[in-house]
C-alpha cells in the first residue's frame, strides 16, 4: 500500500467526517448503521496508514481523534431521549474541533 502523502485530507475524509456522520445517524435512531460506519471508517483509516505518524500530530488533532469514541457514546445516549435541537450542540462542537484539527494537520504536509 502506498504511503499517505496528504495526512490532513486523509484524516479528514477517513476519520473526522465519518465520525460526524455516524453521530448524526446514531442520534436519529440508525444506531447499527452509525456504529458500523464509525468502525469501518476507523479500520480503513488505519489500513491506509493515516495514523502512522500519530506521534508527530499536533495536540488538538490527537484530542479530536480520541474524542471520537466518547462522542459516539454520547450519540448512543441521545436515542433514549425524544429528538430535540439540543442534540445538535455536541455535533457542532465536534465539527468545529474537527476543522481546527484538520487545519493544524496541514502543517505536517509542509515538513
Amino acid at each position: 500500500m502506498k504511503k499517505v502523502t496528504d495526512v490532513a485530507g486523509t484524516v479528514a475524509n477517513l476519520a473526522y467526517s465519518p465520525t460526524l456522520l455516524a453521530y448524526a445517524w446514531i442520534t436519529v435512531h440508525y444506531i447499527k448503521s452509525g456504529f458500523c460506519l464509525y468502525l469501518f471508517a476507523m479500520v480503513v483509516a488505519y489500513k491506509t496508514g493515516a495514523f502512522e505518524d500519530l506521534e508527530r500530530w499536533p495536540l488538538i488533532s490527537k484530542i479530536v481523534l480520541y474524542l471520537g469514541v466518547p462522542f459516539i457514546v454520547l450519540g448512543l445516549y441521545f436515542p433514549t431521549l425524544p429528538t430535540s435541537y439540543s442534540m445538535l450542540t455536541p455535533f457542532f462542537v465536534q465539527m468545529l474541533l474537527s476543522i481546527v484539527a484538520g487545519l493544524s494537520l496541514r502543517r505536517l504536509n509542509t515538513k
